[in-house]
């Protein structure tokens, strides 16, 4: 099972049990998580448990703010988790979207859960799609953040940033200051450069800067097409409940998609945020309050008894 254990702060030591080879036969990686300081004092059993999964080079932080509001999801146990090569979880040498999936599966199993909601946004969206196709049954809801189940080879502005990243000599770093004049040049816009920068960490032994996440790995799988693409088994489709939340001023969800869209998640509702391509952190309130409404519906929450009386240890 499991580990829990709340920290100093709001970030919880939670690690899913690592098996040697997942669902898949892919090699698993330990995924680390956020879990908002408002629910240490609540008991997760009976909880339905919603999962959110970030996007490339974002992490568990990304959703920090959201989830430790208390009017973030009333009655739902959430977790925010960093994916594979990401934040604190484990670096492997591939970055698939069925290996990601397989993690997740191995997070949720290691606390005896028989099913979960997802929101996913960007990259992890596409995780969350791929979960949901390929383990149906272990999916209760679906929230699906300015991404859609296509091919978007055709973008190269996450190469072009990777690229940017790993030609930074960080032995030369003297400051975030410093990291972020050198990355002008290959990130022109100041939010997605200061996004970029968070993933910057000064090591407390070295005093040198390091990058959170596996660059080699990322780059190579954007140039593989393992993160561009989005390969679906002959007849996969998730019939649950499904929500597709799109931005307007975002180039990632277009109107072109939808029928592929419905193809796959027949059940899927839109809903378009005056927003860029992050939705949840451009405009908050109003994205709280759609996903606030939609999970209220007793269809989409989930079952009370849906996790085990062990999922965490009491204390």
């Amino acid at each position: 099972r499991a580990h829990v254990g709340f920290g100093r702060e709001r970030r919880v030591a939670v690690h899913a049990r690592a098996a040697p080879a997942g669902r898949g036969g892919h090699q698993t990686v330990e995924l680390s998580a956020f879990v908002p300081k408002r629910l240490k004092n609540l008991s997760p059993e009976g909880l339905p448990l919603l999962v959110i999964l970030h996007g490339l080079l974002g992490n568990s932080n990304n959703w920090r703010s959201m989830l430790t509001r208390p009017d973030c999801c009333p009655g739902m146990y959430t977790v925010s988790l960093d994916l594979r090569n990401h934040g604190k979880s484990g670096w492997a040498q591939t970055n698939s979207f069925a290996e990601m999936s397989d993690d997740v599966m191995e997070f949720a199993e290691g606390f005896g859960v028989r099913e979960a909601s997802l929101i996913g946004h960007s990259m992890g969206g596409k995780v969350a799609m791929h979960l949901a196709l390929q383990y149906p049954e272990k999916v209760r809801s679906l929230v699906v953040v300015d991404i859609a189940p296509v091919d978007y080879a055709g973008s190269m502005m996450h190469e072009t940033i990777l690229q940017g990243m790993a030609s930074l000599d960080l032995s030369l770093i003297a400051s975030t200051a410093d990291a972020r004049e050198k990355l002008k040049d290959f990130v022109p816009d100041a939010a997605v450069r200061e996004f970029v920068l968070t993933n910057l960490t000064l090591d407390a032994v070295s005093k040198k800067y390091a990058w959170k996440v596996n660059l080699d790995v990322l780059v190579a799988s954007i140039r593989d097409g393992s993160l561009s693409s989005f390969p679906v088994a002959p007849g996969a489709r998730y019939d649950g409940p499904c929500l597709f939340i799109r931005g307007a001023r975002s180039g990632y969800m277009k109107e072109e998609y939808t029928a592929r869209i419905l193809e796959l998640f027949p059940k899927a509702e839109f809903e378009t945020l005056e927003s860029g391509h992050w939705p949840h952190a451009e405009v908050p309130n109003d994205f709280l309050s759609i996903i606030n409404d939609w999970f209220m519906r007793p269809e989409n929450q989930g079952d009370a008894d849906q996790v085990g009386a062990d999922f965490f240890p009491r204390t």
